[in-house]
């Protein structure tokens, strides 16, 4: 047998592809079985530095109901999201729009610890004010929040569902296993839609705390580059990457949209909305570890196939 041939986990054929390669291009991997499930979550890619949490919602929701653009847009501009989105902020988008889910966290309410973490400090003076007051109406607005922690066998009982969830990651420990360590954003521009986007629309998240002034007054580009700065499913936004090398051991907060698992293989498969071209995979334990990192709260978004 060649070296270069592994057998495909689903349909247990050979592939001339890198193990585990075939969960993305394999026909019968969308499929469910007590070891595997891979959901046929649409694919959308984020436009600006902040809006992985949009692009996020807007796949769920196209998934679970078929939510069109036109209605997508008018629910953001209702809740006047703007370019500071938490996950409690996500919860409340979904109920906007009909879909049922559920919000488990570690907090409720602002970690006032975070004020000097440099992720969350542009906007943490505005923002805590308006994220507490999110949480203390969330049951009046049917906003479904729970302050406890969640298993991974929990989330996996969720995917055997049908189900999906958003995961707030922690893109510094987040590390896909599919994508080469250098991976270029396969050809992935959005520099035409961020003259003139949605704020949502189909791709590079550094979170806020990057600049976007200091953006500007250096001259980055918009289009997504791959870059040694972050992990290979967070491509940074094209800048000087001896910039944002001293920033890669800093928490980066970053939404992605699960999609799946295999017990076998110990991996989660989710959508980063860095791309709008694959799917990625990461070990359980790197799932864990990014979820898990001060700054995310341990928070995660169930949303449910039957809203």
């Amino acid at each position: 047998m060649s070296a270069s041939l592994d057998h495909c986990l689903t349909c247990k054929g050979l592939h001339n592809l890198k193990l585990y390669f075939c969960i993305r291009n394999c026909p019968l991997s969308l499929s469910f079985t007590d070891d595997f499930v891979r959901l046929p979550v649409p694919k959308i890619q984020q436009v600006f530095h902040w809006d992985c949490g949009l692009a996020c919602a807007r796949m769920a929701t196209q998934y679970v109901r078929g939510v069109g653009e036109e209605e997508f847009q008018g629910a953001c501009e209702r809740l006047h999201l703007r370019d500071s989105v938490w996950t409690i902020d996500l919860a409340y988008l979904l109920v906007a729009l009909n879909v049922r889910h559920r919000f488990c966290t570690q907090t409720v309410g602002v970690d006032r610890g975070y004020r000097n973490q440099s992720f969350y400090r542009r906007h943490f003076e505005t923002d805590e004010e308006r994220v507490n007051r999110l949480f203390q109406m969330a049951a009046s607005n049917g906003v479904v929040v729970e302050k406890r922690s969640v298993s991974v066998g929990e989330v996996e009982r969720h995917l055997a569902g049908g189900h999906i969830a958003i995961v707030l990651t922690d893109a510094s420990v987040l590390s896909c296993d599919l994508c080469p360590p250098s991976a270029d954003a396969g050809g992935t521009t959005a520099a035409a839609a961020v003259s003139g986007g949605s704020p949502y629309s189909e791709a590079g998240d550094l979170g806020d705390g990057v600049d976007g002034d200091a953006e500007r007054r250096a001259g980055w580009s918009s289009s997504l580059v791959s870059g040694c700065c972050c992990c290979c499913c967070l491509p940074a936004l094209g800048a000087d990457c001896c910039v944002l090398c001293q920033r890669r051991q800093e928490y980066q907060g970053h939404f992605v949209t699960l999609c799946g698992y295999s017990r076998s293989a110990r991996a989660i498969f989710y959508n980063n909305p860095a791309f709008s071209d694959r799917m990625c995979s990461c070990t359980v334990k790197n799932f864990n570890d990014s979820r898990k990192s001060y700054g995310t709260d341990e928070d995660i978004l169930f949303i449910y196939k039957d809203s």
